[in-house]
């Protein structure tokens, strides 16, 4: 399990920073996870418990190494279509404010300065300001483009979420324990054999569970079922 977990700690975690994102990573990982410990149920070999064992610590530790960046991305806000269309707008409007029009550059500007009549070389000083100021705007805006922007975290509130989810995963390691040696218990006959059924599903069940408040939590911050990197 510990030599299975080991790729599982770098595979998962790639796969979110080049294509999926965290999120969209984690949830297919703690769904698999969920099924390998179903197929624990069919388990009735050595063999079959080391194959088990080996496929549910790779999945097991993509969920390990990708929970923190998840909450990281919770507190980020959610990518938005509406929010780049409305910059590009007021991109485009601060042009037009300028007194140049969209896609005319500072030369052909100039060329426009110099063959425009008499009546713009009398105001050739004043039109030249102009066009220095709008190719400033034009490099500005150019170089605001091409830098990513990084997302503005909120560091008090990545702190308290955090704390939260640290809380949980606090109460389920306090209480997953005793209640499956409580379950083992309730399975052991007269003869002291062992049924880890009730064990197994339990098991399954609770990281189900965890998967399908994972698919909540996606809907919430993507605010419907839109397909983009999270």
């Amino acid at each position: 399990m510990n030599a299975a977990n080991l790729p599982g700690r770098f595979l998962p975690p790639l796969i979110s920073d080049t294509c999926l994102g965290p999120l969209n990573t984690l949830i297919p990982c703690t769904f698999l996870t969920a099924s390998i410990l179903f197929l624990w149920l069919g388990a009735d070999s050595s063999t079959s418990i080391h194959l088990v064992a080996c496929f549910y610590g790779f999945a097991a530790a993509g969920i390990q190494s990708l929970y923190n960046a998840v909450i990281w991305g919770f507190v980020s806000p959610a990518p938005s279509a509406s929010k780049v269309g409305s910059s590009a707008t007021s991109t485009t409007g601060s042009e037009h404010d300028e007194g140049v029009p969209v896609g005319r550059s500072a030369s052909s500007a100039s060329t426009v300065a110099k063959h425009g009549g008499a009546h713009r070389r009398t105001n050739s000083t004043a039109f030249n300001k102009e066009i220095e100021t709008q190719s400033k705007h034009d490099a500005e805006a150019s170089t605001s483009s091409s830098q990513p922007q990084e997302p503005n975290y909120d560091e008090g509130l990545a702190r308290l979420r955090l704390a939260m989810v640290f809380v949980v995963i606090g109460i389920a390691c306090l209480t997953g324990a005793p209640i499956g040696g409580k379950i083992l218990d309730q399975g052991t006959n007269a003869k002291g054999e062992v049924k880890w059924t009730g064990a197994q599903v339990f098991a399954g069940t609770s990281v189900a569970i965890g998967g399908c408040f994972l698919v909540a939590a996606r809907y919430a911050k993507m605010e419907g079922w839109e397909s983009g990197r999270v």
